[in-house]
């Protein structure tokens, strides 16, 4: 796990021209995975949009999630912890946010327990 942690590092360093920019560049090669993620989640998410909404503004919106998501990944990726997202939750209710649990430290020596970083969202039904 220490030499992983290193290598992504390591690897996240190099590439942060690339990858570690604030918003996504033309050139970026992920752009291509935003786009197809944005289409399955708009087949998805359709049967519930209220038609009264602009629809080119929920698009663009919906693909502004996708590329935060894209950055949100690199940042994980470049950090030297791992980490693992909990949807579980005990209460009755719909988890719209999972929480963040931080795995190992930042010499990629495994944790006694998960430490929470953030708490999940959680939508009561």
């Amino acid at each position: 796990m220490a030499f992983l942690s290193k290598w992504r590092s390591i690897t996240s360093t190099l590439l942060q021209s690339t990858y570690g920019q604030p918003t996504t560049i033309e050139a970026d090669p992920r752009n291509e995975s935003v786009h197809k993620a944005m289409q399955v989640a708009d087949i998805i998410l359709r049967p519930y949009v209220d038609e009264r909404a602009d629809n080119a503004a929920r698009l663009y919106n919906l693909e502004e999630i996708m590329r935060r998501a894209v950055r949100f990944a690199y940042t994980l990726f470049s950090h030297p912890s791992f980490w693992r997202f909990d949807w579980h939750d005990t209460r009755e209710g719909i988890v719209v946010f999972p929480a963040l649990l931080q795995l190992t430290n930042e010499d990629g020596a495994p944790l006694g327990s998960p430490r929470l970083f953030s708490e999940n969202v959680v939508i009561r039904v």
